[in-house]
């Protein structure tokens, strides 16, 4: 089978996958940079994202973040995830011990971009 000189010609023009690889590495490694640099905070606003076992439910987080000496600061999009908060420089490891799969330093205070209550005025 014999290719013609105009069909590989078109096919050295068009973008091809590797074309788009420096792209792709830039993009990985900003975007993992960035969440990184997200979740890398130190605890020192006292909060803290509280990551249960899949299978958790809300009560079963307030639970693990009570027995910590902590308190519910927001829950998160799924059952399992909370924001905590917490004055103790130990919460982390004891909600851990309680159960939490994984506690990490909240990247911002929760309720700073909160939504207006309805007893908030206009």
């Amino acid at each position: 089978m014999k290719v013609s000189s105009d069909a590989v010609a078109r096919l050295r023009q068009s973008p091809a996958l590797r074309d788009f690889a420096p792209a792709a590495v830039l993009f990985t490694l900003g975007l993992t940079a960035l969440l990184g640099a997200s979740l890398s905070g130190d605890g020192r606003n006292g909060q803290y994202v509280v990551i249960g076992a899949p299978w958790s439910g809300q009560s079963r987080m307030i639970d693990v973040i009570r027995g910590a000496d902590g308190g519910l600061a927001a829950l998160g999009g799924f059952a399992n995830v909370a924001i905590a908060s917490s004055s103790r420089s130990d919460f982390a490891a004891r909600a851990k011990q309680g159960g939490a799969w994984l506690v990490l330093p909240s990247p911002r205070i929760a309720g700073c971009f909160g939504l207006q209550s309805e007893a908030s005025p206009q």
